[in-house]
Order: C-alpha cells, then structure tokens, then sequence
C-alpha cells in the first residue's frame, strides 16, 4: 500500500543532525556559574530547542508543503522542546541542589537522544502492521464519518455517564468541581471499573473526526454543527480528568489533520495555525490552574487568576537532572523493569492480581515527596533503564518508530491521514514517558476496533 517515505523529507535528516550537534554545544557552552537559579538556563535552553527546531525550520522554508514539515521525526523534535525546554526557555524554572556536571550532561544527551532518532531514519523504514492496514482500507464519505463521530462519542461519553448514573446534572455539577471529585473517578489500582476507562479512548478521536467533516462539507451543516458539539463535551469531560496531555493530544491531532489537508503553506495556514495552537496552549494552562480547586472555586474567588502570561508544562528537565544523579551512584539502573511494566499495563488488574504497581524506580518517593507522580521525560526512563547506551537504543527506537508511521503520508486517503495524526500526536505524548507512548496508543486501537466491527456491520 504504501512504498516509500515522503522523499523530500530524506534531505531533513542530516539537517537535524547537525542542528542539534551544534544547538547541543551551545547549551552546554552557555550554562552559567549561578545555574541554579531561575531563568539561569534560558540561553541555554533556547540554544539547543533552536538546534532541535533547525530541520522542521528547513522542510518549512524549503519544501513548504505540510506533509514534510509534519514528519514524525519533526514532530519529535518538537516534542522534545515541548516536554524538556519550554518552561526553562520561558524562564519560569530553576534547578536547585544539583552538579552544574549534571546540567551539561541532560543537555549533552537530549542532543544525543535527537541524534540517533534522525540516524534511526536512515535505514529502510519498517512495515506497517497489518492491521492497522486494514482499519484505513476505506473510503470515508460524508454519512460514514458522522456515523463515526457518533459511534465515538457514545462509547467515550459512557466513560463518564455510566459512573454519573447517566444524570445529566450531576455531569455538569461535576465539571465545575476539581479533577478528583467526579464521579467517575477511581483508586490508582481500580477494579472492574478500570474497564470503563478504556472507553475514554474511543472518545479521544470525536474532535479530529469533527474536523474530517467539517474539511469534507464546510460548516454551513446540520452534521457538523452536531459533530461540533459532540467535541465540545467530549474535550470539557476530558479536561474535568485535568489530564492537560490528553486534551492537548486530541486537539493537537485535529489541527495536525486539518494542516496536511491543505498540503501547501502559505501566509493565511500559518496565521490560523498559531492561532490554533495559542489558543489550545491557553487552554492547557487554564487547565493547570483550576484542575486542583475546580473552575467553580477559581471563579467564586479570584477570576484573574484564569489570566494566562506563560505556558508552564512540566519540571521534566529538572528532573531528568535529577534522575543523572541518581544513577547509577545512588540507585542501580533498573534495567528492563520499566519496558516490562509498561508492556504489562493494559492486563486489568482484576485478571493478574499480581501484576506489577511500578517500574522497580519511583523518583517521588525517592526524593522524599510521597502522595505525588514526577516525570523525567521518557528520557530519564531510558537512562534509568541502562545509562548511555539506553539513551542512544531509545533514540533509535524512536527514529526507526518515526520512520515507520511517517509512510503513511504519502497517501491522500481521509482514513489513513485520520489514522496518521492520532498516531503522530501518540509519538509526541510518548515523549512524556513509556506509560503515555503506551496510554495514548489505544487511541489507534479503538480505531482499529471500530472500523472492524462497521465493516462487518456494513457487510450485512
């Protein structure tokens, strides 16, 4: 089905490579003696996300098509500027009580994570999966894709109608309420009321299907104005969870299908997609700050307080510092302890009670913070894993799986770009950690499993 790779985008490579070559020595050049303090690594940081940036910069100003600007290998580097750069590039972050040493090795080995991501790419790219072949095998009109749309909304509205009693007022009470008093939320380990979180997933593709339409018919219709809607909830729902990750992913992946629909870039492309993008980043730090209090509270007390001036994300880099310090001096690396925790996950508890509750590794409680969850960036997960080494396979990884998925551009067909952008947006949320590479995978699994049991239905 699909032969080759985008190849205009077999010049990026060597683009990248030495872009982060040289936006790596950079950072590590600019690191201040009083780097400990906060926006001390903003040079820095600015530094290496310019390097990482360099070949997305150039499929824009070289190619000007969308499809070689959304790459997957671009969107990686993009994701590694998001979840490790951005706050510092702000300067909203510090990083106190560890080595200046440790500061220059994180930014040594995100340069050498990019490096063999843009190196896994030059070999022949691996196959797609059979089956996610056959889930894109179709040709989607108009009535097809809002029957979708509906199908996916009510398996992922049932995630929170079910546990809510299907009280409609009791949903819309909870959404003013913060992330863990709703109804449908439940303990870390869950029982057979983790099944219901699966169908969340369903729901997660309600908006780029939204967008499939309306690209399809325009807005002047009953449909989409329906399909609007159903997003709508399906996105407020989500955001109660205050999981900003999965709204932005959902989001992101609509205006992902939206860009490569318009194949070329032009002036009016790039003032919407700011646009686009702005507005979700706003969201996302809206989010930030209500999810622990609820809107209901921010609102009642202090409404300025939902002004956004900056868009924090995460203390992934601080973090991952950390997480160079800790091994392998204070902790032995956990080897595959992590992989197999994370291959395991989707097994419910309920039919492996003995499955394991963690990696082997848990930077919380090692630093003395019990009661919360820190993340290193699937990087520091790597390091964990084996040092060096791990950090260099885990850049092939990510390169070869780059690769792979990025084939899927050189067709035109609705259900295969459909498919590409929950794909390339679960690639960029992985770069959170393994757990989400694996979480956000399921988006293309409940496509998959739809479109088999439509196709049987439709063969009746």
């Amino acid at each position: 089905m699909f032969n080759s790779t985008v190849l205009k985008g077999k010049s990026l490579p060597g683009i990248g490579i030495l872009g982060t070559m040289v936006g790596t020595f950079l950072a590590i050049y600019l690191v201040p003696d009083n780097y400990q303090s906060q926006g001390e690594l903003q040079m820095s940081a600015i530094a290496l996300s310019v390097g990482l940036l360099l070949a997305p910069i150039a499929a824009f100003a070289l190619f000007r098509e969308t499809k070689s600007l959304l790459m997957v290998q671009n969107v990686i580097m993009v994701g590694i500027v998001y979840w490790l750069l951005l706050d510092h590039a702000q300067g909203l972050q510090g990083v106190p009580g560890v080595r200046k040493d440790s500061v220059k090795l994180c930014f040594a080995l995100i340069g050498l994570f990019s490096v063999f991501t843009w190196s896994g790419t030059f070999a022949k790219p691996w196959k797609i999966p059979r089956v996610v072949h056959a889930s894109m095998n179709v040709e989607i009109s108009e009535q097809m894709l809002f029957r979708l749309i509906i199908i996916f909304f009510v398996l992922g509205f049932s995630r929170y109608a079910i546990p809510a009693g299907f009280d409609i007022g009791v949903m819309i009470d909870a959404l003013g309420r913060n992330r863990w008093a709703g109804p449908w939320s439940r303990g870390a380990l869950g029982g057979w009321d983790s099944f219901l979180d699966h169908m969340s997933y369903f729901g997660y593709l309600v908006p780029v299907l939204t967008v499939a339409i309306i690209s399809k018919v325009g807005l002047r219709s009953v449909k989409v104005i329906f399909s609007i809607m159903m997003s709508i909830i399906m996105v407020m729902l989500l955001a109660q969870s205050g999981s900003r990750r999965i709204v932005g992913v959902v989001l992101a992946a609509g205006i992902i299908y939206w860009m490569i629909n318009k194949k070329k870039i032009g002036i009016k492309l790039i003032a919407l997609v700011t646009v686009a993008m702005l507005a979700t980043l706003t969201f996302l730090q809206k989010m930030l700050i209500v999810r622990g209090v609820g809107l209901t509270s921010v609102l009642s007390r202090n409404p300025q307080a939902l002004d956004v001036t900056h868009f924090s994300v995460d203390d992934n880099l601080y973090r991952l510092i950390q997480m160079l310090e800790i091994f392998p001096n204070l902790h032995d690396y956990i080897y595959f302890s992590q992989i197999y925790y994370v291959l395991v996950r989707p097994i419910p508890r309920v039919f492996w009670p003995g499955k394991p509750t963690g990696p082997g590794f848990e930077l919380a409680p090692f630093l003395g913070f019990e009661g919360l969850s820190l993340t290193s960036s699937i990087l520091g997960e790597w390091y964990a894993a084996g040092g060096i080494v791990m950090i260099v396979i885990g850049g092939w990884f990510h390169g070869r799986l780059g690769a792979m998925w990025s084939q899927l551009l050189d067709s035109d067909k609705e259900s295969v770009l459909i498919v590409y952008s929950i794909g390339v947006l679960t690639i960029f949320a992985g770069l959170r950690s393994m757990q989400d590479l694996v979480l956000m995978s399921y988006m293309v699994i409940a496509w998959i499993i739809v479109m088999k049991f439509y196709r049987v239905f439709q063969a009746r």
